[in-house]
């Protein structure tokens, strides 16, 4: 976006007049033609193509990919937690020497930790003072996001929820899978 609001696509400079009527025209145009959609792309004027290509298109491929790589380590998180689970690691020995002996089921693989205490903390940032959102036990999987100083966002799954949960724990209770 530039200072004096238009928009720089491709090189050329786009008002947000030139924004304005273009896409008035195309949504004219679609109401006249219908589902005939070739007919409306051809006749396209050049801001709304520069709008398709440059931001429309690169957003739905995120998006869409974002969506993959969820389902992905949704997947990832409950095969590995299933071998945590199979393992009866109680105690954070028995958890980390299982975490040395598991092969991450992708390339992505630094991206897994499993936590080594019992009653682990998530707070919904990384302070002390943060309130707690939910604790984990021993032997959960979990996926790593970053880490702050002593701190490591994750995400994690917890039952009846649709989306991985997201919180911060210290990060001397998780070891990574290897």
């Amino acid at each position: 976006m530039n200072p004096d609001g238009s928009l720089t696509l491709d090189g050329e400079a786009i008002t947000i007049e030139e924004i304005e009527d273009a896409l008035a025209a195309f949504f004219t145009r679609i109401r006249e033609v219908g589902s005939d959609l070739a007919l409306v792309v051809g006749r396209w004027r050049r801001p709304v193509r520069a709008l398709i290509v440059h931001i429309v298109i690169p957003l739905l491929v995120s998006y869409s990919v974002g969506l993959y790589l969820a389902a992905q380590s949704s997947q990832e998180l409950q095969q590995l937690q299933r071998h945590f689970d199979a393992q009866n690691a109680a105690t954070r020995r028995e958890v980390v020497k299982a975490a040395g002996a598991v092969t991450a089921p992708s390339a992505v693989d630094l991206q897994w930790r499993v936590v080594t205490g019992d009653g682990l903390r998530v707070r919904g940032r990384p302070s002390t003072k943060a309130p707690i959102k939910t604790t984990l036990r021993i032997g959960t999987v979990v996926r790593f996001i970053e880490k702050r100083g002593r701190w490591t966002r994750i995400q994690f799954d917890i039952q009846n929820a649709e989306e991985l949960v997201e919180g911060w724990v210290f990060n001397k209770y998780l070891t990574r899978v290897r």
